[in-house]
């Protein structure tokens, strides 16, 4: 758990190092490249999420935004990753995204190399929680439509708002 922190660290430092550097024209300085090499210090199930998105997408390299990859520490020592695909590149935008929203998915690594996924959707955004140490899901699916995914150690379970 150590060097996924650690791994975070990193790269949201060089997700942000690499979009500043960048020159300031809207068209590329709000993507920075993923590469092989930072691919492979992630969980080999979200590198092969985000290597799916990129086929599907008909991309060369992924490209993403600031926020694509969230992390959320649960009581138990388990972290939640998030992928927000509203923040990766894709050339074919309907490949991941409608009207319903973008694809979302969420995995939970509770060891070494034991990660899965736990939830997926097509929505408009979600935001993760700790609320009083149970980590949780906030859905947005547009307009007032709200609901939230509770974690009871095993799964998410749903409750409308």
């Amino acid at each position: 758990m150590k060097n996924t922190l650690a791994l975070t660290v990193l790269l949201a430092v060089a997700v942000t190092s690499s979009a500043a550097a960048r020159s300031s024209s809207a068209a590329r300085s709000d993507w920075s490249t993923l590469s092989a090499e930072k691919l492979q210090q992630l969980p080999s199930a979200v590198t092969s999420a985000i290597r799916a998105a990129q086929k599907i997408c008909e991309d060369d390299e992924p490209r993403i935004r600031t926020g694509f990859l969230r992390y959320l520490k649960g009581r138990n020592g388990e972290e939640f990753i998030s992928l927000h695909f509203d923040q990766f590149h894709c050339t074919r935008s309907s490949a991941l995204c409608s009207s319903a929203g973008c694809v979302h998915r969420i995995f939970r690594s509770s060891g070494q190399q034991h990660i899965r996924e736990v939830w997926h959707g097509q929505v408009q955004d979600i935001d993760m929680d700790a609320d009083a140490g149970r980590p949780s899901v906030n859905i947005h699916c547009g307009g007032s439509c709200t609901s939230r995914l509770e974690w009871n150690g095993r799964a998410f379970s749903q409750h409308q708002r």
